[in-house]
């Protein structure tokens, strides 16, 4: 869990919701590096309304600097 926000939407509406994600949410500590990086390549982001119910995925590439 990385960022979250409740909503609440009414049956047959939809609704548009922005969330950052700030990038040290994504790091991980390398320890060859002795650092934190953010390792390149394509991921999903998983949303839904509780880890066990997932209800939509949305691709991520990070790209390199």
């Amino acid at each position: 869990l990385c960022a979250f926000q409740r909503l609440t939407v009414a049956t047959g509406k939809t609704a548009h919701l922005d969330i950052t994600i700030p990038g040290k949410e994504l790091r991980f500590w390398d320890t060859v590096k002795k650092d934190y990086v953010i390792e390149a390549g394509d991921y999903e982001l998983l949303i839904g309304a509780a880890s066990d119910d997932i209800r939509s995925k949305l691709p991520l590439k990070i790209t390199g600097k």
